[in-house]
């Protein structure tokens, strides 16, 4: 999967040169007011896009987003906080003498976190003693997020989206799916 969308990803770099708009970056942080985990409060994120071209009312962003999964309470001795990483490609309509904008995003998905100190039953030793383990697990996958903008002045503005996340966790080979419903403000420079 990374073999195929890290070229994707430089081809749409490369291929169109910057917009004449001044405004090239935008940067913003938001709040999940879901998610499906257990073990994991909602999730923080971080993003910056920036403006590759526009025609029209359309334009294309390239960008990169963080998830800052922290560790419910309950769990925090056995998990570790995780992380994760989406760059994406996103399409955005800009309605005509309008402070709103709609997006659609895709990209790829990939997070990682500790398990620490939990045991496993050693069935081979006679006594059956437990034995620690700490294992690393990563999931990797591709997020689909439609979202709406407004913008409040040409700099600031706020983000309401919906994030699909579809993964596999590469340990147990196992899918999952997950839905974040985001709210947040960012900055456009």
């Amino acid at each position: 999967m990374k073999q195929i969308l890290l070229p994707l990803f430089s081809f749409f770099i490369l291929s169109f040169q910057a917009q004449d708009d001044t405004k090239k970056f935008d940067v913003g942080i938001s709040y999940s007011l879901t998610h499906d985990g257990n073990y994991y409060n909602t999730p923080f994120s971080l993003s910056a896009n920036y403006h590759i071209k526009s025609f029209e009312n359309v334009s294309l962003k390239a960008g990169f987003r963080t998830f800052w999964y922290m560790t419910k309470d309950f769990f925090s001795g056995d998990f570790s906080d995780q992380w994760a990483f989406n760059p994406n490609i996103s399409g955005n309509y800009q309605f005509s003498d309008s402070k709103l904008n709609v997006y659609l995003s895709l990209g790829y998905y990939y997070s990682q976190f500790e398990l620490k100190g939990l045991s496993e039953l050693d069935v081979n030793n006679i006594l059956i003693q437990e034995t620690p383990i700490d294992k690393t697990i990563s999931n990797n996958g591709f997020t689909i997020t439609p979202g709406i903008q407004f913008h409040f002045t040409s700099s600031f503005f706020a983000d309401l989206n919906y994030t699909y996340i579809s993964a596999k966790d590469n340990n147990t080979k196992g899918n999952f799916t997950d839905g974040l419903f985001n709210i947040g403000f960012g900055l456009r420079f």
